[in-house]
């Protein structure tokens, strides 16, 4: 017995090497079907909240499980859409990984260069900087917590982290470069953004750590105290309590100190 067979022909917006969602995407996709009869494929109404639906569970699923255990299958069951929605919107899982680190990357960038077009002195810079960076963290801990995973872990995403590399020295001149014109030397500039950065860096680890909300206003002020003027000078407030120290703080007070 004869079986009838469908056929997909791609006009000059798309490649038979393409994936489903590039042909979704194609204006010129056609379904032929036995007999010679044309219709279009449909394509999923766009809807800005499947997008966001779609990120909001692989984020949760890639910080918890990793990437590389995460099935689209998973994510679109997680998300509440289908398969051909995820395709549609970024081809595969990787376009998914993709668009959440540049979704959190463009939202950073567009943070960064708002602060630095303020008129404040280079502690305001910093005070504000950090906390507006920290409750960005705040508000995007799971897609945080995958963006290091990929960072410090092993992962097939060697693509990904190649552009946060590149990302990194993108942000690390721009910060120079904005510390030059509030006066700093070239020298000082450089070893002001490697001590900050490496605080913010360890706070953002701990953001992505800890569900509990940090007191942000007073760690930027303790963090740019420290970058600007170091650990042997008497900060303007008193040392934050972060995330974690608690039970760190109740096991020292409970534990018998040795009689001499």
């Amino acid at each position: 017995m004869h079986r009838e067979t469908a056929t997909i022909e791609h006009g000059t917006d798309a490649r038979s090497h393409l994936g489903i969602g590039s042909c979704l995407k194609a204006l010129t996709c056609r379904l032929y079907l036995p007999g010679g009869k044309e219709t279009a494929v449909n394509k999923p109404a766009q809807n800005p909240a499947s997008r966001r639906h779609i990120l909001k569970a692989a984020a949760k699923l890639f910080a918890s499980r990793g990437y590389d255990a995460v099935s689209v299958r998973e994510i679109v069951e997680s998300a509440g859409v289908t398969k051909p929605v995820l395709y549609y919107y970024f081809e595969n899982k990787e376009g998914v990984a993709r668009a959440l680190i540049n979704d959190f990357f463009d939202q950073a960038d567009a943070l960064r260069q708002d602060v630095f077009g303020r008129e404040t002195d280079v502690h305001g810079l910093l005070v504000e900087y950090t906390s507006e960076m920290l409750q960005l963290a705040r508000k995007h801990r799971e897609t945080l917590a995958f963006a290091f995973s990929i960072w410090f872990g092993r992962t097939s995403l060697k693509e990904l982290i190649r552009h946060a590399e590149k990302y990194d020295c993108k942000v690390h001149a721009e910060w120079v470069e904005t510390l030059g014109r509030r006066g700093l030397s070239p020298d000082t500039s450089q070893r002001l953004v490697l001590s900050y950065w490496s605080m913010l860096l360890h706070e953002l680890l701990k953001v992505a750590q800890f569900p509990q909300t940090p007191d942000i206003e007073c760690l930027s002020q303790e963090m740019s105290h420290l970058a600007l003027y170091g650990a042997l000078s008497a900060p303007p407030v008193s040392p934050c309590r972060r995330p974690g120290q608690e039970t760190v703080t109740a096991k020292t007070e409970k534990s018998p100190r040795k009689q001499p």
